[in-house]
C-alpha cells in the first residue's frame, strides 16, 4: 500500500506502509539514510508569519475576548527600533516612549519570552490590561546570537 502527498509540485513524498518513504525531488529519488528516524517528513522550513504576529496572537489569548490587541505599525516600528538599540549597544533598560513597555532579552522564541512575560506581575500587567487596544512588538539579534525583545501597548 503506497500513500502519496502532493506537498507542491516540485516535491513529492511517497509514504509506504513500512513506515520508509521516498522523496521525489526533480525526478530524483532519494531513500532514508540509517539516521533519519523513521515516518519522518521532510518539509521547508519557511516562517510565514512575523514575529509580531505571532507576539499579538498569543498575547490575545489570554486577553478578554472582547478586548484584543491591534498591531500597529507605528508601534510595531518604535519596538523594532528600539529592540535593535538594545541589542546593538548591548543596553537592557527601557526605553522613554510614553507607551507601556515590556522588554527581555535572550529567550529563543516568542512562546518563551511570552511564558516569561506573563510569570510577572508587572509585564502581565500590561498584556491583559483591557485599556490597551493597540500593541507594537520588536525583536532584534546581537552579534553573539541572543534575541533582544520588546513589545509597546497603549
Amino acid at each position: 500500500m503506497i500513500l502519496t502527498v502532493m506537498i507542491c509540485t516540485s516535491l513529492m513524498i511517497s509514504l509506504v506502509a513500512f513506515g520508509t518513504y521516498v522523496v521525489k525531488t526533480n525526478g530524483i529519488v532519494k531513500h532514508p539514510t540509517k539516521h533519519t528516524p523513521r515516518k519522518y517528513i521532510p518539509r521547508k522550513h519557511t516562517r510565514k508569519t512575523s514575529s509580531a504576529q505571532i507576539l499579538l496572537n498569543l498575547h490575545n489569548r489570554v486577553r478578554n475576548k472582547n478586548h484584543p490587541l491591534k498591531l500597529d505599525a507605528d508601534m510595531n516600528a518604535k519596538a523594532q527600533w528600539w529592540a535593535e538599540m538594545m541589542a546593538k549597544d548591548q543596553n537592557f533598560t527601557h526605553s522613554q516612549m510614553n507607551y507601556a513597555e515590556n522588554i527581555a532579552k535572550g529567550h529563543r522564541s516568542e512562546q518563551h519570552v511570552f511564558n516569561e512575560w506573563m510569570k510577572s506581575w508587572g509585564h502581565k500587567n500590561n498584556i491583559i490590561r483591557e485599556s490597551h487596544t493597540h500593541a507594537g512588538f520588536g525583536v532584534a539579534r546581537d552579534a553573539e546570537g541572543k534575541l533582544w525583545w520588546c513589545a509597546i501597548f497603549r
